[in-house]
This record gives structure tokens, sequence and C-alpha cells, in this order.
């Protein structure tokens, strides 16, 4: 994701901008050290709207697929406020909005939907599965460090590769 918004943020605005980082996504998706301007945010929503749509991921909420309707949620973000003393409001039911981004926590096997843009790595995992088993059967571990995403991969991405056949191949049942 940083590095697809990356690259629309060279396109968007060449010789501006920093790259983006996956740690700034995740702090925006957790409304922390949110953008100051349009143009930092404006790369990473071309990015997930494109690839909602690619998904046909139905909206959780009208106009979410429409970056002039994000442009102007923004603007009314950055000049509202929800009482005199200045806070930001909250935009919309938080319990009908369904955020792609969960911080820390761990992706389920049922948020297979917004784990997307790692299936170069759920298929590499199981091309590993698939030669380890066929060259000296034996355990896969998966090692990183805290955070990197080694639950939320196996979790979303290879129990549900898993359960739609990707190593029906193999004779795992060992009851021969």
């Amino acid at each position: 994701m940083a590095k697809w918004a990356t690259v629309a943020q060279q396109r968007l605005y060449p010789g501006g901008g920093s790259a983006v980082f996956t740690q700034r996504i995740s702090d925006w998706s957790l409304g922390k050290r949110v953008p100051q301007r349009w143009e930092s945010f404006e790369p990473v929503l071309r990015v997930l709207i494109r690839e909602a749509l690619r998904r046909k991921t139905p909206p959780a909420k009208a106009g979410m697929y429409e970056l002039g309707r994000w442009r102007q949620w923004w603007s009314e973000a950055r000049t509202a406020s929800d009482d005199a003393a200045g806070r930001s409001p909250r935009t919309g039911n938080a319990s009908s909005l369904t955020c792609p981004y969960q911080g820390l926590a761990t992706f389920e096997a049922s948020d297979q939907a917004r784990f997307f843009g790692r299936t170069r790595a759920i298929e590499e995992l199981v091309a590993l599965i698939t030669q380890t088993h066929a060259t000296d059967p034996g355990v896969v571990l998966l090692t990183g460090p805290s955070g990197a995403g080694k639950s939320s991969l196996l979790s979303a991405g290879l129990i549900p590769a898993v359960s739609s056949g990707a190593l029906d191949a193999l004779d795992v049942g060992g009851g021969g």
C-alpha cells in the first residue's frame, strides 16, 4: 500500500512530498498525526479506492469511491468542530464504517476481503509449503518481528487460500 501510494504521489505531485510509509498510514487509520494537507492524503486514498473498485467491494457509505466526495469531507472535517472547545467532529456512524486498517490488531479469516495487497506473500507461502512438503515433509515456521503481520498472513491469507483449495494437491492427511 505504501509503495503504491508513493508512486501515486510522485505522479500527482512530481518533485513534491516525501515517500508514504506504512507507519504513517497506520497512524492515520488510528486518527494519529493526520496530515494537514489534502495532497498528503490523496495518493493513499486513490490507491484504496482503486483497490476497492477492483475487488468490487460494496462501499460502506455512499460516495466512498468518489475522490471529489472525499475532498469535500476533508474540507468539512478541517474546518468544522462539534463543540465550543473546537474538538474535531465524528464523521458518519462509526459502527457502520469498516476501517481497512486495524493498527496492530490481527486480521482473522473473516477479514479476508480487507486483507488485500498481500497476494504475492500468500502465493509465496503456499509455494514454500508445497515445495517443503514435496522435498522433505516437515514443519514450516513463519518468523518475523512483532507487528509485522505474521498472524494476519496466516489467518486472513493462508487459511482462506487453503479453504479455497490452494493445498489440495498435497497428501497431508497422514492416513495411509
